[in-house]
């Protein structure tokens, strides 16, 4: 093979490799975006105790998402010093207030936590909160406004995509022949806490059983 014809052979495969580079770089910049290299609105580092669900709660967003973003499978686990794209939500410590519409007090859709007796049980209605949002469910005697209330916690509830809960939790025993009642969620992270007053109506009703229960009644 003489120098010629060696030079026309390096040259015909010098083209077919830079033609199969471009072809591969074309279709690299066409191709959709993967939700692993989505870009991230946040970098979280795990710390130790830390699941998807408790960061997806501390940037007020959908672990689901989370999990995407990262390319998380099954049962999407994190380690400690694990960094993770944070793709959507709000900073941590975001108040409440932020969360909501600015133009809330027009259109009704302010935050709202209710508490309705139910017998020895409260009803806790969550309304306009932040979507898919963790919080402790605490009960005290007294008001709100009293610094000196003892409280429970009774349990935890998450709210919906669309910020809303409704759910039965036992009242504590402790509490059943306490007249004025408060009802309040507990932020985890920030303990922030909102809290609603009501009436309970286990104490009426043992109030009149006493009352009838006297001699000459």
């Amino acid at each position: 093979m003489t120098i010629r014809s060696k030079n026309r052979r390096f040259g015909r495969l010098a083209v077919i490799m830079l033609s199969i580079l471009l072809v591969i770089a074309f279709i690299a910049a066409t191709s959709p975006q993967s939700a692993a290299a989505a870009p991230c609105k946040f970098k979280h580092k795990v710390k130790a105790g830390e699941t998807l669900i408790s960061i997806a709660n501390l940037y007020q967003t959908d672990w689901q998402e989370i999990a995407e973003a990262n390319d998380l499978k099954e049962p999407y686990a994190v380690t400690v010093d694990q960094v993770l794209c944070i793709p959507d939500g709000k900073a941590p410590g975001t108040d409440l207030d932020s969360d909501v519409d600015t133009d809330a007090d027009a259109d009704g859709t302010e935050p709202k936590l209710t508490g309705v007796p139910a017998f020895m049980h409260v009803l806790v209605v969550v309304e306009n909160f932040p979507k898919n949002k963790v919080y402790n469910v605490r009960i005290g005697d007294g008001s709100s406004g009293n610094p000196n209330s003892n409280f429970y916690k009774i349990g935890r509830l998450k709210t919906d995509k669309k910020g809303d809960f409704e759910g039965y939790f036992r009242t504590p025993t402790e509490l059943h022949v306490t007249r004025k009642l408060v009802v309040c969620l507990k932020d985890p992270f920030t303990d922030k806490t909102y809290c609603s007053d009501y009436e309970n109506p286990f104490d009426y009703v043992m109030s009149a059983y006493y009352s009838c229960a006297k001699p000459g009644r």
